[in-house]
């Protein structure tokens, strides 16, 4: 929650501020009848992905940036990260067994990390004096594409899992 406007009362005992916590809410569009519903149960929830099969979902929540995994039909829940580690975004893997983020703690920049899909310990996949996010797996998951930012300057990266390497695409500058 964030606060604002803060203000004393008139006997100096007590301070009125207006607080703020912002949510969201996981809707699905249905096309036949033009609506929006709620989906998994309405949760607050931000950076969707579903695994290969359709099967699965992976989501942040929101505003705590908590990775969850669970079946479409919300069953199945498993939270994956755990605070002080807050995630943005989420992105399966090829083959869906594992569930590609960025994260970072308190003071630190964004880094990228993998986590299974059954649970456990998130993995730091890479890490930079600058903030990396966005990732995805490319199509054969032997490689990560990602953005890395600094300031007002972002690039575009290719990480390859094999060797580590971490290049900058050409043109990428934006």
């Amino acid at each position: 929650m964030s606060f604002e406007a803060a203000t004393p009362s008139v006997d100096g005992k007590r301070i009125f501020a207006v607080g703020d916590q912002d949510r969201g809410e996981l809707v699905r569009y249905d096309s036949k009848t033009r609506q929006f519903t709620a989906d998994l149960s309405g949760i607050s929830a931000s950076a969707v992905s579903f695994s290969p099969n359709g099967r699965w979902v992976a989501y942040s929540t929101y505003p705590e940036n908590i990775l969850w995994r669970s079946r479409t039909d919300d069953s199945e829940k498993l939270q994956l990260t755990y605070k002080p580690l807050r995630a943005f975004g989420s992105n399966w893997s090829p083959d869906g067994t594992q569930i590609l983020f960025a994260a970072e703690e308190a003071g630190q920049n964004a880094r990228l990390y993998s986590v299974p899909v059954e649970g456990g310990a998130p993995r730091m996949i890479s890490a930079s004096e600058h903030d990396l996010i966005f990732p995805k797996w490319t199509p054969d998951g032997k490689s990560i594409v990602f953005e890395e930012t600094s300031h007002y300057t972002t690039f575009i990266k290719l990480l390859d899992l094999k060797t580590k390497q971490v290049s900058t695409l050409p043109g990428s500058e934006i």
